[in-house]
């Protein structure tokens, strides 16, 4: 039960951090930080498909990580599906999650400073 609960907690946690994410994702504030991207002139916001795509592809991946961590190895494993699925977006359009979030936090840092 203690497990459950725990992933439970996790989960309401991670989708509302999702949830916060896909809002900032889609302000005018952080669709211009996109645009400083070459590739990102046109980007208007995510649509509403999108957006729920992100969270079904999100509830899969949690369910997946908790399946994971559960099992021996459980690192290993999980460290090994999260490269793995980083680095398929990376060889077929040269982005990721891990490259966007570097791309972010550089335009941050450079309106900041």
């Amino acid at each position: 039960m203690q497990g459950f609960f725990l992933s439970h907690i996790g989960y309401k946690a991670n989708i509302s951090t999702h949830c916060m994410w896909e809002f900032v994702e889609n302000t005018p504030w952080m669709i211009n930080i996109f645009r400083d991207d070459p590739r990102g002139l046109e980007y208007t916001g995510d649509s509403a498909i999108n957006s729920v795509g992100d969270l079904i592809s999100f509830y899969i991946g949690f369910i997946i990580g908790v399946t994971i961590s559960k099992s021996n190895g459980r690192y290993v494993r999980l460290f090994a599906v999260l490269a793995i699925l980083e680095s398929i977006p990376f060889m077929l359009m040269r982005d990721n999650s891990v490259l966007l979030a570097f791309k972010v936090l550089k335009t941050i840092v450079a309106r900041i400073g």
